[in-house]
């Protein structure tokens, strides 16, 4: 999809990234860490005991379960320094350097891990079943990391095999059906992925890993029906668990059903009044459903918890934009960029702020920055059309219209038909005509952009009249999260003042 959606929806991917279920924010075996107990028998003498070093392991595990690896890893190494013997620190450092090689996307400290997990499992050759728990999931996360298949699929097979042993626990098959599933999804075997977390559920009906991850497998599958009854059954399973509420609100937005996406949110919140992503993603649905002014209250909610959150300042920019909160959202945007300067939607979001705000020079300034780190955002090309033509540099605008020309003569993108249109080599009716309805998502993405654009050549051409009736029917389109509706605000000077379903649009002075 090429529409020039400002950066609240370009940057939904990364708020669903970092509210994934809890077995993606912590790994997948984080709920099932536990030091693993030792018979009488294999208990060494009393006086044998390193009191330090098992307070040590107790203390990494306890720094894992926290979040905090880099702690776990320290905290074992130095238990390993003195006992190059002790499986137990190995293992506990095999999921802390997964989990940590994962944070900072270092392949070798998930290698590390692996090797650790491997350790730990050739110390302790009986009874090790948890040992292999950080093992696999390592392997599937270096396929992640790296794109190299195999990893995964030596993972699949490693389960396979320990799935097979005799005497294993119903907790321990389930957690090895899970680790096997998530390996199956790093190799795009969905389907196979959500038969083994139902294997996972149905040994350990509250499995919460696996019970979610059934509902995102179905999910990537494409199974909605499937998917929505695997989070409903998610939910029946575990009421008290605020993750389930928002994991299942994500899907109904994702599905198009924002209210119930919200009512699940809400029901997060209430669990959990901490759980700040629920803030973040009920903001995101009150922005795409056009109430911009409960949406800054749940953005704010959420910064108010973590303030070093950039997405969340884009997010909170654009809720304000959408209100003719220029100067806020603009201080929003900028905050953004000081604690992520190489984050391209940001400089996009900046730059349509400036541009609302007739800071031409600026918003080129931040177009072209935007583009220099993201080279595939063709959809600003318009955008820079219309500020350089505001400049008074003609020349440039035309040499862009003649490289997008060149570069999209076989295949041209939705943002090239504008381009075409705005240097006047169609009409508005043909660009109408070529706004795709067929799609839900576009029909009303493509025809706001239509009619905004159409406005803003009748603008450029004195057409006045013009331009104010094509920029009614931009924002009768009701598509609020396109930088398009926005730009047709700014034009009428029409915004949101109050809850939509109360207030509505409104001028302001």
């Amino acid at each position: 999809m090429t529409t020039q959606r400002i950066a609240w929806l370009l940057l939904l991917g990364l708020i669903v990234l970092e509210t994934a279920p809890a077995y993606a924010q912590r790994s997948p075996f984080d709920r099932f860490r536990r030091r693993p107990s030792r018979s009488a028998t294999e208990r060494p003498p009393r006086e044998t005991v390193n009191r330090n070093h098992e307070n040590a392991k107790s203390n990494a595990e306890r720094a894992s379960q926290q979040g905090n690896p880099q702690r776990a890893v320290e905290l074992t190494t130095n238990v390993l320094l003195e006992n190059p013997q002790d499986h137990v620190a190995y293992y506990i450092r095999a999921g802390a350097r997964v989990e940590l090689g994962m944070r900072k996307q270092d392949g070798k400290l998930v290698r590390d891990g692996v090797a650790d997990a491997r350790q730990a499992i050739r110390l302790k050759r009986t009874d090790n079943v948890l040992y292999y728990l950080p093992y696999l999931y390592g392997m599937s996360r270096l396929t992640e990391l790296e794109g190299n298949p195999e990893h995964a699929k030596v993972s699949v097979t490693v389960a396979g095999q320990v799935l097979e042993l005799a005497q294993l626990s119903n907790s321990e098959k389930a957690n090895i059906y899970y680790q096997r599933a998530f390996a199956r999804g790093k190799l795009g075997e969905h389907a196979s992925a959500a038969a083994d977390y139902h294997e996972a559920v149905l040994l350990e009906p509250k499995h919460f890993g696996a019970l979610l991850g059934r509902a995102a497998a179905y999910a990537a599958a494409d199974n909605r029906e499937q998917a929505l009854s695997s989070f409903d059954r998610a939910v029946e399973a575990l009421p008290q668990q605020p993750q389930v509420y928002n994991e299942r609100g994500m899907y109904r937005a994702q599905t198009g059903d924002l209210q119930g996406a919200i009512s699940d949110y809400d029901q997060t919140t209430r669990l959990d009044p901490k759980f700040l992503w629920a803030y973040t993603n009920r903001g995101v649905a009150k922005l795409e459903t056009g109430d911009p002014v409960a949406a800054e209250v749940d953005f704010s909610q959420s910064l108010q918890r973590r303030p070093d959150q950039s997405v969340v300042h884009v997010l909170r920019g654009s809720a304000r934009l959408t209100q003719g909160k220029s100067a806020g959202a603009l201080a929003d945007f900028r905050k953004a960029l000081e604690l992520d300067p190489a984050a391209a939607d940001a400089h996009a979001s900046l730059g349509f702020a400036q541009y609302f705000t007739k800071d031409f020079a600026g918003a080129q300034a931040s177009f072209d920055k935007a583009q220099s780190l993201n080279a595939a955002m063709h959809h600003l090309n318009p955008w820079k059309y219309l500020t350089l033509l505001h400049l008074g540099q003609s020349e440039a605008a035309a040499n862009l219209v003649a490289e997008r020309s060149d570069a999209s003569a076989s295949e041209p993108e939705w943002s090239d038909e504008l381009l075409t249109f705005l240097a006047g080599s169609m009409e508005g009716a043909a660009l109408l005509g070529k706004a795709d309805a067929g799609e839900p998502e576009l029909a009303k993405s493509q025809p706001c952009e239509a009619y905004y654009f159409i406005a803003e050549r009748n603008a450029l051409d004195g057409n006045a009249e013009g331009a104010q009736q094509n920029y009614r029917q931009a924002l009768e389109t009701k598509a609020y999260h396109l930088s398009a509706y926005r730009g047709a605000q700014f034009a009428l000077q029409q915004f949101v003042t109050g809850n939509r379903g109360q207030a509505g649009l409104a001028p302001r002075n």
